[in-house]
């Protein structure tokens, strides 16, 4: 019999399900990043874009954390292509990709 990790709650907002936690997973691989907002601090707004090595597998990744009243926030699609960039480049400078 398979036993459930439970997954700790940090905020009303953070994922405990195994179910919901690995449907988040399937759209960030479809999206190609990851958001979270007050997943695990109240006021907080998380973007990530992978790094991958030469090979496309995963070696970090590269996040931006603010305040959601932070204007940047305002145009998410910037932050993202932002961000997106910035681990293409971390990953092409560190021989990676």
């Amino acid at each position: 019999m398979q036993r459930e990790l439970a997954l700790a709650r940090s905020t009303p907002k953070t994922i405990v399900s195994k179910s919901k936690l690995m449907a988040e997973l399937e759209t960030v691989r479809r999206k190609g990043y990851a958001t979270a907002e007050e997943e695990q601090y109240l006021g907080v707004r998380a973007l990530s874009a992978p790094i991958f090595d030469a090979t496309r597998s995963l070696r970090a990744a590269v996040s931006l954390n603010g305040s959601l009243d932070e204007p940047a926030w305002r145009d998410p699609q910037a932050l993202v292509e932002l961000i997106d960039e910035a681990a293409a480049d971390i990953s092409k400078r560190a021989r990676f990709g």
